[in-house]
């Protein structure tokens, strides 16, 4: 039995070098920050060239969630820096006041409330797609950006906090018309409950419902792809992952969230996994483990991006630079800052932002 778990010890310790080898020695490392808050202090009342030129003395080489602002995105491309648009998928409330139909519905047959600020919306919609590749369409024709980064991929739930109210969705018409379509399951007609339909789909079918809910997510962000490649050939595809693993939840990243990340690899370039360690009540190690778990299933490159805000306490610099590093290990090949505006506010957390980019070449 030591052996055995000495030998796991082992195998970790040289999957990581492997990792690090491959991904340092062979490409570039992104050093990005998430936003770029233009009313901060440090970019008030500056051109758009100075704050590319400040970005870049800062080490950092890419922005994500960049403005929609084409003065903006020319110079910072013109200084070496990526511009990465994002999308926000399956989220709002908005929804579900001009279109209720949005709003999931739960194996009980109530309607999903709002858990906090996050409204979750149910994926299935057409007419939300159809509006979602349009968007990406229009933002890759008339911006010069080098990629973009889907969030709110997924089904609904809050996974931020230790123990989420995990919600199981949806059982609306477009879902129960479109799940039996596209599968060939009948669902029997003497069944009238929502609650009876979905009890039936789980101690029949729960394997066709898990895999129907995670291909919608994997064609939608394939139709994605497709609409911004369409202007943008060379843009790369990144989508925020949930922060779970298999064990975490009874399989929810899969079951409830409907990420399924080796079938996603077939049309995501790089996969972020929201690693906020402080507001899932993890340690840094955490981070580090996260991104094996996702090179370990995937060939693609994995940016985490890490949390710098102060939730649900206040996080020191020492703590942020720990998150920071482990960040850039397990074998990623680049890391991400949540947020910007974090990190402006406390320049304690900036600055040692900046010594750790600058020393990576």
């Amino acid at each position: 039995m030591t052996q055995i778990k000495f030998g796991h010890i082992i195998f970790y310790i040289l999957l990581s070098f492997l990792f690090a080898a491959s991904s340092f020695g062979e490409q570039p490392i992104t050093k990005a920050i998430y936003t770029l808050p233009l009313k901060s202090p440090a970019f008030r009342n500056k051109s758009p060239g100075q704050i590319s030129k400040y970005l870049k003395k800062c080490g950092i080489n890419a922005v994500v969630h960049v403005p929609f602002d084409n003065s903006i995105i020319n110079q910072l491309r013109k200084n070496g820096i990526k511009a990465y648009a994002e999308l926000s998928m399956f989220c709002g409330s908005y929804y579900w006041d001009g279109h209720p139909e949005s709003r999931p519905v739960l194996s009980d047959g109530s309607l999903a409330e709002m858990d906090g600020w996050y409204a979750g919306i149910c994926p299935s919609q057409q007419w939300l797609i159809n509006q979602k590749i349009k968007e990406a369409e229009n933002i890759a024709r008339e911006y010069p950006i080098d990629g973009l980064w889907l969030d709110f991929m997924r089904w609904p739930t809050k996974w931020e906090a230790k123990a989420p109210k995990i919600q199981y969705t949806c059982f609306c018409k477009s879902c129960l018309k479109r799940f039996q379509d596209e599968t060939g399951i009948r669902i029997p007609e003497e069944l009238k409950s929502t609650k009876e339909v979905s009890r039936w789909i789980y101690a029949n079918h729960s394997e066709n419902w898990y895999e129907w809910r995670s291909d919608i997510i994997v064609e939608t962000a394939k139709k994605i792809r497709d609409a911004v490649t369409k202007y943008r050939k060379d843009a790369i595809i990144g989508i925020f992952l949930v922060p779970w693993r298999e064990e975490d939840f009874d399989n929810a990243i899969y079951k409830v969230i409907g990420q399924d990340i080796e079938k996603l690899s077939k049309v995501i370039d790089v996969f972020s996994p929201m690693s906020y360690h402080l507001l899932c009540y993890k340690d840094t190690g955490w981070i580090i483990s996260l991104t094996q778990w996702i090179k370990l299933r995937t060939d693609k490159q994995v940016w985490p991006i890490v949390q710098a805000t102060d939730e649900p306490e206040k996080m020191s610099a020492e703590e942020y630079e720990k998150a920071l590093k482990a960040g850039l290990a397990g074998g990623s090949t680049g890391v991400m800052t949540f947020t910007a505006e974090a990190t402006l506010e406390d320049r304690n957390k900036w600055e040692i932002q900046k010594q750790i980019f600058v020393q990576i070449k």
